[in-house]
């Protein structure tokens, strides 16, 4: 019989290599998370996003985002690299 493994998780490192330009980079939020931006072959942009000790890369399902694509999901990176528009609307509580 297989132990119940429900619940557990286990921390596991992995390199993710890819060629692309650096686009630009942003700290966002309180938490100091960095969202870095990335042209890669075919015109298309990843995001690698830092937040405390967790880190991913935004791929768009492996696809590559758009600059539309950018500049909707992450405005606040559009702006900080000028991809985007001038400003932001926050919609508080």
């Amino acid at each position: 019989m297989l132990p119940d493994l429900m619940g557990m998780r286990e921390q596991q490192t992995v390199e993710v290599r890819f060629q692309g330009e650096l686009v630009g980079s942003c700290v966002w939020d309180d938490a100091g998370t960095t969202y870095t931006l990335y042209r890669v072959p075919g015109e298309v942009y990843v995001v690698h996003v830092t937040r405390q000790e967790e880190s991913f890369l935004a791929t768009n399902e492996g696809q590559g985002f758009t600059g539309e694509q950018i500049r909707r999901s992450f405005p606040h990176v559009a702006v900080a690299t000028g991809m985007g528009p001038a400003e932001i609307l926050v919609i508080a509580p």
